[in-house]
């Protein structure tokens, strides 16, 4: 694949292409300075990037819009040379919304059309004016969708002309599959954005989507800041790591530089987000050296299946120890780990009304425990990012599964201090699976 800053695009199924390397726009509206994104948009379009990576939600669009429109105007760049990807966020689900939302986000822009519009989850909240919507009692509130009806509503916005391309976030084989197993498909989705970084390859998800002729858009490329609200701070850095920073010596590039290519070099788009203006630059400068093959496979060779981005207000489970049972109220989450069998599933309640579902990176391991209540065998208080390990171990009832949503139907829990726990039916892998929820995708399958 020849390279260069000026034509790094590849070609999309529908007939479009996208630029391999584009600027990620996200940031808290609470932490940044108004006019940041503007800046850097600006920037990055003055260094060469085509790309820009948006959101609705991100409460930025009016900038990115304004940076292209000036750049435009000052005769740097036309219309068509700018790639902008645009998002359906989780309360717009129902196809009655979708394209209100998008000429919503177009009239922000103060643009035509978005070059790529994708439903940025596979899971929907209830619709309405809040962004994160939430009942008395503090949980958010969850909606049934219909992915195929939303696509179908994507499908149109695509014919309209608002949308020159149409695609998809955080979905896991299944879900793709049901698009395009779906009656009377238009168009398939041209890309599915994730995660994906040397810590976190997605091989399984990368080689399923080849075949499908599916773009993978990798979000958080140099691993992601180590904001404790949205992120996994426990995990290593990746920009720390040895190998990229000793390759990164050979060609005189930054462990971030070496992240990049690695990614660009094997077909994944990347999008990494920054506002320093050094950073936007040195980002961009990956088109001048190429990784050998042995380099190549020392990097894929990091992959750990870290993930960095833990969006936790999306993974709920619902305890009723009324029925001594435990039923899944909603599992709607984008931890899209790569699926592995050995992976453990356990539970661990306490005598509470919910539980919380998180993850050990390090061992892909899941756990559900009590997040109420008087603390239990020391494990309140506990980092909503990490379980500790004596948690699992005391928990006597496993589950071995290539699906959280295969979740034990039937366990009484003992009273007093939650560890004492009667296996009554743990479904197997080859046993009957619990009703699915709307959205199972805890994790990409392959």
């Amino acid at each position: 694949m020849n390279l260069t800053a000026e034509s790094h695009r590849i070609p999309l199924s529908d007939g479009n292409s996208i630029p391999l390397l584009g600027l990620g726009t996200y940031a808290d509206p609470q932490k940044t300075p108004k006019g940041s994104c503007l800046e850097a948009v600006k920037i990055a379009i003055d260094a060469g990037y085509r790309h820009i990576d948006g959101a609705f939600v991100y409460y930025n669009e009016h900038e990115v819009g304004q940076a292209i429109r000036e750049k435009i105007a000052e005769g740097k760049i036309k219309r068509e040379d700018i790639f902008y990807c645009g998002k359906l966020w989780n309360t717009c689900h129902p196809p009655e919304l979708v394209r209100p939302t998008l000429e919503k986000t177009l009239k922000i822009l103060q643009l035509d059309y978005v070059d790529l519009y994708i439903i940025e989850l596979p899971m929907a909240f209830k619709p309405g004016d809040a962004l994160y919507p939430k009942d008395e009692n503090g949980k958010f509130i969850y909606h049934e969708t219909d992915l195929c009806a939303t696509w179908e509503a994507m499908e149109a916005c695509k014919d309209a002309g608002l949308a020159k391309s149409i695609g998809v976030s955080n979905f896991n084989r299944r879900q793709l599959e049901m698009i395009m197993n779906k009656p009377g498909l238009k168009y398939k989705p041209v890309s599915n954005q994730v995660e994906c970084h040397p810590y976190f390859t997605q091989p399984k998800l990368l080689e399923f989507c080849r075949q499908h002729d599916i773009v993978i858009v990798g979000y958080s490329p140099l691993g992601t800041s180590r904001d404790e609200s949205w992120v996994n701070v426990s995990s290593p850095p990746l920009l720390k790591d040895p190998v990229l920073n000793a390759i990164g010596k050979k060609y005189n590039k930054t462990a971030a530089q070496i992240a990049l290519r690695f990614n660009v070099q094997r077909g994944v788009v990347v999008i990494p987000k920054s506002f320093n203006p050094q950073r936007i630059r040195e980002n961009f400068q990956i088109f001048d050296f190429s990784l050998t093959e042995k380099e190549m496979k020392e990097i894929e060779a990091l992959n750990k299946n870290v993930r960095y981005v833990e969006l936790l207000m999306s993974s709920l489970v619902q305890s009723d120890l009324s029925t001594g049972g435990v039923t899944i109220q909603s599992i709607p989450s984008v931890m899209n780990t790569e699926n592995k069998v050995e992976a453990d599933v356990c539970a661990l309640p306490a005598p509470i009304s919910s539980t919380t579902w998180m993850s050990t990176p390090s061992r892909s391991r899941f756990c559900a425990i009590g997040t109420h209540g008087p603390p239990y065998i020391g494990l309140m208080p506990i980092s909503k990012h990490t379980l500790l390990d004596q948690a699992s171990q005391r928990v006597s009832t496993f589950m071995r599964t290539a699906n959280p949503c295969k979740i034990l139907e039937n366990l009484s829990v003992g009273s007093g201090t939650g560890l004492s726990m009667a296996r009554t039916d743990v479904l197997p892998e080859t046993g009957k699976e619990a009703p699915r929820p709307v959205w199972d995708g805890y994790r990409n399958e392959v």
